[in-house]
Order: C-alpha cells, then sequence, then structure tokens
C-alpha cells in the first residue's frame, strides 16, 4: 500500500497515474480513507493509492482512494460499509483506463453484522465464544441488526434490538 502525503495548494494540481483496471473512490470525507480502506477489506497483495486531505471545490478537502486490480471484488456491503463513513463518495469503476461506470454510494436503510451494538446490555452481544468464557452461559445466534436514520452529513444507527441510537462515527466493527 502507497499513501500519497503532500501539501497543496487550491490552486495546484495534484496529478496521479491512471489505473488500467480497478475502482476509484472520489469525495471520501477527509481523513476516512485509512478506515474506508480497512472497511473494504483489501487483501495485501492488492495495489493501492490513498490520497488525503486533497482540495476540493466541493467540500473544501477530500481523500481518494485508488484500488489497482481487475479480481477485487466490490459488493453492496463493502460499499454500505464506505456510505456509513463517507455519504457523499462516488466510485468510479475503471477498465482499460477508462471509467466504464460511475456512482455514488447510498446509505442502506438497515445493516446487519456490520457493527457491534456498544449498549453492553443488548442481547446482540451475548454471542461467541468470547461471551460464553466470560459469563458462562450459552452465546445467542443474533446478529447486530441496525436501522439507518440519514440526518443529512451525520449518520445515526438504531439498534433494532435494544431500540438505543448511536453515532456512525463511533462503533466497533463486527470481527469475523
Amino acid at each position: 500500500m502507497w499513501v500519497l502525503t503532500t501539501q497543496i495548494s487550491v490552486e495546484e494540481s495534484l496529478t496521479v497515474s491512471r489505473i488500467p483496471n480497478g475502482y476509484v473512490f472520489d469525495h471520501l470525507s477527509a481523513g476516512k480513507t485509512l478506515l474506508a480502506y480497512r472497511l473494504l477489506e483489501i487483501p495485501p497483495e492488492v495495489s493501492v493509492l490513498i490520497a488525503m486531505n486533497v482540495p476540493s471545490e466541493k467540500y473544501g478537502k477530500k481523500d481518494i482512494l485508488k484500488i489497482e486490480t481487475e479480481p477485487y471484488a466490490l459488493d453492496s456491503e463493502k460499499l454500505n460499509r464506505i456510505a456509513l463513513i463517507s455519504p457523499h463518495t462516488t466510485v468510479n469503476v475503471i477498465k482499460n483506463s477508462k471509467v466504464i461506470e460511475k456512482f455514488s454510494v447510498e446509505i442502506p436503510e438497515r445493516i446487519t453484522d456490520i457493527y457491534n451494538c456498544p449498549n453492553p446490555t443488548c442481547f446482540s452481544n451475548a454471542r461467541g465464544p468470547e461471551y460464553e468464557k466470560r459469563t458462562g452461559h450459552m452465546s445467542e445466534p443474533v446478529e447486530p441488526d441496525f436501522s439507518v436514520i440519514d440526518t443529512g452529513d451525520a449518520v445515526k444507527l438504531r439498534c433494532r434490538h435494544c431500540q438505543r441510537i448511536f453515532d456512525g462515527e463511533n462503533l466497533s466493527f463486527v470481527t469475523k
């Protein structure tokens, strides 16, 4: 993984070479690219370019993530993860060095098995061998399940089990 870090002004331009095949995540919220990289579960052998805090006329600053590969599978669950941390992201699909498709990520109405509920008494947290070891009780086969509340720039999630509302920025991700 290469991380491009540079200070440039709005008058200057940032030139990055084209990729032959892959994806470009543009307009990621500034400072979110490393989290996006982690959430996309990109294999270590895949070439990646990260540009952070690049000037943007529309948002002031933005991040860019380029993934150069064809076999890397981009599915709806991965796109949902990006939409939750950066709802204004656009994705360019590149084939033979040309953009063949461009779309914006969409915030889903419901998310399952991505975030853990921060409420320690929520029964969605009563699962797995760690829970059984800690409590001596059998774990419940219940996936975390959230309804998404889109409030413009901020995303809030309501746990469908305990009904508590949480800020989407501060939740921990389910480890599989």
